[in-house]
């Protein structure tokens, strides 16, 4: 259903770290960024579930819901952002990945953002996804729903971050939604 951008297609055969569908029995393949790599926007997300590792795109399962709240708010989801993985594989068990893991990984997601010119905005759903970019002294819960600024990272001067719940987390609590559906009417401002 998604094209994968050429620029991404050395990220295939990805045999960086134990996640590898090389050496990771459950890891159907590498889960791939979807979207527009010229876009201002990018979304970065935790691991991929059972239905990214079925399918090999980003964010196809349960924390599609953010994706169909951005459409509602006027994104197109394959021309005003692009969504992507902290770890790029499926981990066995569908656990969290290590901090090894995603420390590996992280030469994915640097590779990734580089080849982002216009990249302005980081949105940054769960804790592992903040964490990957801002590092492990970030709270979620002190950052959610609060734009940051990171400098010098992924080949640019200055990104601005914003922090929120997981999707999946955020679906739990639809009939709660507060703070997060202001933050997504927000990003649909800075765009």
């Amino acid at each position: 259903r998604y094209s994968v951008d050429p620029a991404f297609e050395c990220l295939k055969g990805c045999q960086l770290c134990k996640l590898s569908p090389v050496f990771n029995n459950q890891a159907k393949q590498v889960i791939m960024p979807v979207g527009n790599r010229n876009a201002k926007m990018a979304i970065l997300f935790e691991a991929g579930g059972w239905n990214e590792n079925e399918t090999g795109y980003t964010v196809v399962g349960w924390s599609y819901q953010i994706i169909e709240w951005l459409t509602k708010l006027g994104f197109n989801e394959l021309e005003d952002y692009l969504r992507l993985n902290s770890a790029l594989c499926h981990p066995p068990e569908n656990r969290e990945p290590t901090q090894g893991e995603l420390n590996i990984c992280y030469k994915n997601l640097d590779y990734i953002l580089k080849s982002m010119p216009n990249l302005k905005l980081l949105v940054l759903c769960g804790s592992i996804a903040l964490k990957q970019v801002e590092g492990n002294g970030s709270v979620l819960s002190l950052r959610s729903g609060n734009l940051g600024r990171i400098t010098n990272q992924f080949g640019k001067a200055e990104i601005y971050t914003l922090a929120l719940r997981h999707p999946a987390y955020l679906a739990y609590i639809e009939n709660k939604f507060g703070s997060e559906k202001a933050t997504l009417e927000y990003l649909h401002q800075l765009s």
